[in-house]
């Protein structure tokens, strides 16, 4: 396997670290061909998951996901010449089909492109306020924390006990609920969905990210790369605690950068002197919250 598919394997399996990310950049930039292939590859990967969970049937998912390939690489070749050459008024014949195909590719890698590398859909919408005293910072000054907020980087939010709220990206299915006694801080959304978790907790349903725009929480001992899963985060001054109750998260302790990838029905403890490693949520439910020495 090259070190190029390697990188793409990665990126599907939500695992490239931020280094990969960078060589998986300048490769897809060196060639357009090197765009159509993991174009091809990332369609391929959804059409297989699409398929397996909704057949669970190994030899009808495996005709269905190879239909599929063929549909994806053949189709648009046999009819969008066609189609070309009717809205160039040329008239049609096998000789121009073969002409017409590189400006067809071009056409497909360009749109597919697009759609794949395109800002990621959904601004964060303040939504749900639960109780009263929801405080809104701007700039250092206090603004309505309403329901319809529409909120931007840097905003502050913080939820006194008994008030909880959420953070919508509608169309886009992401939603964070903010749990009393949380300060949250919505750092950027310029390459992805950044937050900053100073205190309190959250839990998160998250869309499937674009390519190289995951969300990162940051808080005082950790660092959460999420590229679309269900999990909850907690922190205090002495310790986070991620669960992950769907997909998973890469976690990475921030004073020496060593990080898991914590799966579904897991959860891992990072403090000052613990490394990060994933626990079985369902045998260790008791200790929630207490630091767990990793070493």
């Amino acid at each position: 396997m090259s070190k190029e598919q390697q990188l793409i394997d990665s990126y599907l399996d939500g695992e490239l670290t931020a280094d990969e990310e960078g060589r998986l950049t300048e490769w897809l930039a060196a060639e357009p061909e090197h765009v159509h292939q993991f174009v091809r590859e990332t369609h391929l990967h959804r059409q297989i998951r699409e398929v397996m969970l909704a057949r669970p049937y190994r030899a009808y998912g495996l005709s269905e996901v190879a239909s599929a390939e063929r549909k994806v690489g053949q189709a648009p070749m046999r009819w969008l010449p066609r189609q070309l050459s009717q809205w160039l008024g040329l008239p049609w014949s096998p000789t121009l089909r073969w002409l017409l195909a590189p400006a067809v590719c071009l056409a497909l890698v360009a749109g597919l492109s697009f759609w794949y590398f395109g800002p990621t859909m959904g601004k964060p919408v303040l939504v749900e306020v639960q109780g009263t005293g929801l405080s809104l910072e701007r700039a250092d000054q206090p603004l309505p924390a309403v329901p319809g907020t529409r909120l931007q980087a840097g905003d502050v939010l913080r939820t006194p006990e008994n008030v909880s709220a959420a953070i919508s990206f509608a169309p886009e299915r992401t939603r964070i609920t903010i749990q009393p006694g949380t300060e949250l801080t919505l750092a950027s959304m310029s390459r992805g969905k950044r937050f900053n978790l100073s205190a309190g907790k959250l839990d998160a349903s998250v869309a499937r990210q674009r390519p190289f725009q995951p969300m990162v929480l940051v808080t005082l001992q950790a660092r959460a790369r999420v590229l679309g899963t269900k999990f909850s985060l907690l922190t205090t001054s002495e310790q986070t605690r991620l669960e992950v109750t769907e997909g998973s998260v890469q976690l990475s302790r921030l004073s020496d950068a060593v990080s898991v990838k914590v799966p579904a029905g897991n959860y891992a403890v990072v403090s000052s002197n613990s490394v990060p490693a994933p626990l079985f949520v369902n045998e260790h439910r008791r200790s929630s919250g207490v630091p767990v020495d990793m070493r």
